[in-house]
């Protein structure tokens, strides 16, 4: 889990797994040694192992192009997968290194890789701490020529004591920031920042930290221990424009490796190309192709929400977003369940998915430190052919925000076989919100609660969707609802003149069921489809009924 110094705008964050047994941040803290020795952080750390040093030897020689540097570490990740997995090193040393010591400990001013050159970008590495005990290894790439990063005493700077950090310690690596101007041309804001396992976080223009994307993920959502693959090696070239930043990642795990390429251009929105070739060494069923992590709390209108807070909304993301190959775009709001809840949509490929944060008014927060209001949605769209598969969506209970307890992912129709290449290439942005011109109506927000009203009967629900107009209306559409079970009445459709968009309600009464799927979308506006509303419905969600 990121929990970065720029993560969560250095809010104490810990993430939660999906998998049922566990959390994420119990995952990556395993395997600690038992004892603790202050002296062994003064140790160098060695950073270049054999199979890493052939990767350089033999393309030093070669110009140091994308492709030159990805064929050499995707034939490495090739020949890692016929390997046993080795376990990580790691140094438990640097426990004494609490969370908020480790939010003090910076990369010294002209330490950070370019500094001062000018290049649009600047790398800060990261150091080791409590809870990032697992060193990575980066290298520069320049002219056919790879020179790993080193970190001697006194790269960082701290005001810790000597009893946490010796004055000839070194702290290694954890993982780093990039910064460029993002939001000022005569600023170095921060872009991105990868730490932990295989997740990583960026920001757009006017963008606060929030949701995470990872590399992959395996057995998320499952009736097990979740397994967090590791990018453990980053090659990093030196930019040849100021808008653009490449860069390559070896990944790692008991059950697959792989070769990235990430591509990075800041802006509004900040997108991030990714190239990643799998080579599973075993047989995977529950992979998860570009998985993205966020935060959902509670929101008003939820039914669940904590009295002694003054906050109206918590959340990183409201809704999953999923735009079919057939141009049909589903949105499904976000639910805390009392229970872990998994969903699956479709079965191909889809045109995009990811996961949202649609509600950028303030006074929905009224957070000062947290500033929902400006947390980034995040957008996937696949660029090369993924094959038949399925988008899944798993909801955790939780009791906390500081819990990541939302994935959204691609799951693959047919199981990943060892001894095979996989390739699956994407295009990530982190946008405010995705729009599509070709809808007429996308939702802006929705809302469900039991009626205090003598004429309804006991346990029927009103469910309130506000629609946002893309274009002008001269009469009010059809609404068509639907459920799997249970009974839809009293659907109407209105104007909003607060939003100057529509406002579909309609009465739910489930009887005895248990878990219903509802369905509600716009028909007949000016010839155009309306985004798509599917939320579940389950008997023990926490609402008022």
């Amino acid at each position: 889990c990121p929990e970065t110094s720029g993560s969560r705008d250095y809010e104490p964050v810990t993430c939660q797994s999906v998998a049922i047994s566990g959390t994420m941040s119990d995952a990556l803290l395993s395997g600690h040694n038992s004892g603790s020795s202050a002296a062994m952080i003064a140790k160098p750390l060695s950073f270049i192992a054999a199979a890493v040093a052939a990767i350089i030897s033999t393309a030093v020689a070669a110009h140091a192009d994308t492709s030159a540097i990805r064929t050499q570490i995707i034939a490495h990740a090739k020949t890692l997968a016929t390997s046993p997995y080795q376990e990580p090193e790691r140094h438990p040393a640097v426990s004494a290194i609490s969370y908020i010591d480790y939010l003090g400990i910076r990369v010294r001013p002209g330490n950070q890789i370019w500094a001062g050159r000018d290049l649009g970008f600047e790398i800060h590495p990261m150091p080791l701490g409590s809870r990032f005990d697992t060193p990575i290894r980066i290298y520069r790439a320049k002219d056919g020529v790879f020179s790993p990063v080193q970190v001697p005493a006194g790269y960082y700077q701290h005001n810790l004591p000597e009893r946490k950090i010796p004055p000839k310690a070194n702290l290694g690596i954890s993982g780093f920031r990039v910064t460029a101007p993002l939001n000022n041309p005569e600023m170095m804001d921060e872009v991105i920042v990868f730490q932990g396992a295989s997740y990583f976080r960026a920001l757009s223009t006017g963008q606060k930290y929030g949701l995470s994307a990872r590399g992959l993920s395996i057995d998320a959502g499952q009736p097990r221990s979740e397994e967090f693959p590791r990018f453990t090696s980053f090659w990093i070239e030196e930019p040849d424009s100021p808008d653009r930043l490449v860069f390559h990642v070896l990944l790692d795990s008991p059950s697959v490796t792989g070769a990235y390429t990430f591509t990075v251009r800041p802006g509004s929105p900040t997108t991030v190309n990714v190239l990643s070739a799998l080579f599973p060494r075993r047989e995977l069923t529950t992979a998860g192709i570009a998985p993205l992590s966020s935060m959902y709390y509670y929101a008003i209108g939820d039914g669940f929400h904590h009295k002694t807070d003054y906050r109206p909304q918590v959340h990183d993301s409201d809704g999953l977003l999923i735009r079919n190959s057939n141009g049909e775009q589903i949105w499904r709001p976000l639910r805390n369940t009392q229970a872990l809840r998994a969903s699956s949509f479709g079965s191909y490929a889809p045109a995009g998915f990811g996961l949202m944060q649609r509600q950028r008014d303030f006074t929905l927060y009224a957070d000062l430190e947290a500033n929902y209001h400006e947390r980034p949605s995040a957008w996937i769209e696949p660029t090369n052919d993924w094959g038949p598969g399925s988008v899944e969506l798993f909801e955790i209970p939780t009791e906390s925000e500081v819990h990541d307890n939302i994935v959204a992912q691609w799951r693959p129709e047919r199981p990943l076989q060892p001894r095979k290449r996989y390739d699956f290439n994407y295009r990530l942005s982190w946008p405010n919100d995705v729009k599509s011109d070709a809808l007429a109506a996308t939702v802006n927000w929705s809302r469900s609660g039991t009626p205090d009203q003598p004429d309804i009967n006991q346990g029927v629900q009103r469910f309130v969707i506000d629609y946002k107009l893309n274009e002008t209306v001269s009469d009010a559409p059809t609404a068509i609802v639907n459920a799997t079970d249970g009974t839809v009445s009293s659907v109407a459709v209105q104007p909003n003149p607060m939003t100057d968009g529509l406002r579909v309600s309609f009465l739910f009464e489930p009887g005895q069921a248990k878990m219903v799927e509802l369905r509600c979308e716009l028909g007949g506006i000016n010839g155009k489809d309306s985004e798509v509303w599917l939320y579940q419905w389950t008997r023990t969600d926490k609402n008022p009924s």
